[in-house]
């Protein structure tokens, strides 16, 4: 992963909509999100934060928990990203920022890119697992053992499951381990994240290339 190219999604606060019609997305992909009145969006060569801005968007704005049932407050968000989030309760903070880091990296099929690490500091990387290493409990640690079936899985299914194993032993306070500090926030750049723990909460925030960083001035 490369920490400095990890920000938030927060597409609400870089733009306007009708309170008319808060139901429907004009936008196909965050790129085709206007920035605010004044601004102007800065210009990058980064292919992470390029990526970002082909996310494709919903055509509503409507967003339903991983069981299907929608969310309470469906006035916080701008625009919802098209993707899957599975049929478990997991994918929550800084599984959002890790999942969309690993979807660029799968897609530019980068996979011996594609590694996190636990709390404990066991790595989590896709191309062993995709040859065969997997984890599983042993008490209170994580485990290595030569899954059966061919190899490499490579396909959608196999980085799933891939996935899955990340987001249930992966979170805020070891990705916080991963990521290099920006000292300055006039420093950030579009892809950018910010990550932070504190006691009860820890939370993460993850990357989008309509970021208000991305937003400068005339």
């Amino acid at each position: 992963m490369n920490p400095a190219k990890l920000m938030i999604i927060i597409l609400f606060c870089c733009c306007s909509w009708s309170a008319g019609d808060p139901g429907t997305n004009p936008y196909p992909v965050t790129a085709a999100i206007p920035p605010p009145p004044g601004y102007h969006r800065t210009i990058d060569n980064d292919p992470f934060s390029t990526w970002l801005r082909t996310i494709p968007l919903k055509k509503d704005r409507t967003v339903h928990l991983f069981n299907g049932t929608l969310k309470r407050n469906q006035q916080a968000q701008f625009a919802v990203l098209d993707i899957s989030v599975g049929h478990q309760d997991l994918q929550q903070c800084a599984d959002a920022v890790m999942r969309l880091r690993a979807e660029f990296l799968y897609a530019r099929k980068d996979y011996a890119a594609i590694c996190f690490y636990t709390q404990q500091d066991v790595p989590l990387n896709y191309q062993e697992w995709a040859y065969g290493r997997h984890f599983r409990l042993a008490g209170n640690k994580l485990v290595a053992f030569a899954a059966s079936g061919p190899t490499p899985c490579e396909d959608r299914a196999c980085f799933d499951g891939f996935l899955q194993m990340v987001f249930s032993y992966c979170g805020t306070l070891s990705l916080e381990k991963q990521l290099n500090l920006v000292p300055r926030f006039a420093d950030i750049s579009p892809g950018d994240v910010r990550n932070g723990h504190s006691t009860p909460t820890n939370y993460a925030a993850g990357p989008t290339a309509s970021s208000t960083p991305e937003m400068v001035p005339k």
